[in-house]
């Protein structure tokens, strides 16, 4: 087993893997439905074209008026506009539900890689005799309530509709329209609108790559972040996919560590980041990224620790670790729960209060019971 492919890695790429069966199944039944409109539509045109075509080969007519004919019998109708509309929709609805799907398995990733690296931040404290408070886990409870106190945290898409339903409506329109100027069956038609179902379907797929790589890699800062304020001496590690697939500048920094501002890449990415996909990276370094973040205790030489790497990296004994860990996490959950939210709305509010006071303005109280108008 490879040293970089610990056992969070490959709970989130078979995560990632499900997500792109689903973002397929999504599109080839679009595509199969899209092909179907379009083919009710032609149906009666096709026997006519057959006719026209005819014409053509006995040559009473030039192939510029047959191109003439196809095009004002099947683009210039009020029926193709509609029908036209009604298939930039479909796509349109197809790319909003492949975003819900990558938006909604997003905070599963974080969760799942936030408490892996908790486990090994545990381990390695174990390991080095260091005392720690034991840390709680998160599930998706408690990630949902992180995003709504800050919206920044994990890297969920905002489809920009109206700019993809120009795009899909314009690319449909060629797609047909191409075909029929150049006299194409429909088979070869249905090719090329499967052509542009296929670049939506790419797009989909390249954002869930990007984004669940990305939540993976902030799931496991956090959790790093964390332990390092707790005491345990963890280092972060840019981790990259050693073949022929990977970024020549990320492959430059495979096993390094960031700089005293906490960013990699200085010097070698366009933007520097964070972790692997860091949203605030470039668009060129971030998307299809496959690099990961790791943690690794200060000068200690793990590549040797070969009987505690593989007694880590079993299934087994971090499912027991994670199970004991719910446990605990609910326990807390059911105990402390409402009195923690009415306590976080406590302090949210006297914050708001003092910074209203601060600047001399009426407390954040009063703002809200003044009637608006």
């Amino acid at each position: 087993m490879a040293k970089d492919d610990d056992y969070g890695n490959r709970i989130v790429d078979d995560e990632l893997e499900a997500l792109e069966e689903r973002i397929t199944a999504l599109y080839a039944n679009a595509n199969n439905q899209m092909n179907a409109k379009i083919t009710d539509y032609m149906e009666q045109f096709q026997k006519d074209d057959e006719k026209m075509k005819k014409q053509l080969e006995y040559g009473l007519i030039d192939k510029d008026e047959y191109i003439a004919w196809r095009s004002d019998t099947l683009l210039q109708t009020k029926q193709w506009t509609a029908l036209r509309e009604q298939l930039t929709q479909d796509l349109v609805s197809t790319d909003v539900i492949a975003s819900q799907m990558i938006n909604n398995e997003i905070p599963t990733v974080y969760e799942n890689s936030f408490n892996f690296a908790t486990f090994m931040g545990e381990t390695y404290a174990e390991v080095a005799g260091i005392d720690v408070s034991p840390f709680t886990i998160y599930n998706r409870d408690a990630v949902s309530y992180l995003m709504k106190e800050d919206p920044d945290l994990l890297p969920l898409l905002d489809p920009n509709i109206p700019k993809d339903k120009r795009w899909n409506r314009q690319h449909i329109n060629n797609a047909v329209a191409q075909g029929i100027l150049q006299g194409e069956s429909m088979d070869k038609i249905a090719e090329r609108l499967e052509d542009v179902v296929g670049m939506d379907w790419n797009g989909a797929i390249r954002n869930a790559r990007t984004c669940v790589i990305s939540a993976q890699n902030k799931g496991r800062y956090d959790s790093i972040e964390r332990s390092q304020k707790a005491g345990i001496p963890l280092e972060k590690v840019w981790r990259a996919n050693l073949d022929s697939r990977t970024r020549d500048s990320h492959l430059l920094l495979h096993n390094t560590h960031p700089n005293e501002k906490g960013l990699f890449g200085v010097g070698i990415l366009k933007v520097p980041m964070k972790y692997p996909a860091d949203p605030d990276g470039a668009p060129e370094d971030r998307y299809n990224c496959r690099c990961r973040l790791s943690g690794v205790l200060e000068g200690i030489d793990h590549s040797h620790d070969d009987e505690l790497y593989e007694k880590m990296m079993q299934e087994e004994f971090y499912d027991d670790w994670l199970a004991m860990k719910t446990r605990e996490f609910e326990e807390l959950q059911g105990k402390y729960g409402k009195a923690w939210e009415k306590k976080m709305a406590t302090e949210k509010k006297n914050k708001l209060e003092k910074e209203d006071k601060k600047n001399g303005k009426e407390s954040s109280k009063h703002r809200t019971n003044r009637p608006q108008g």
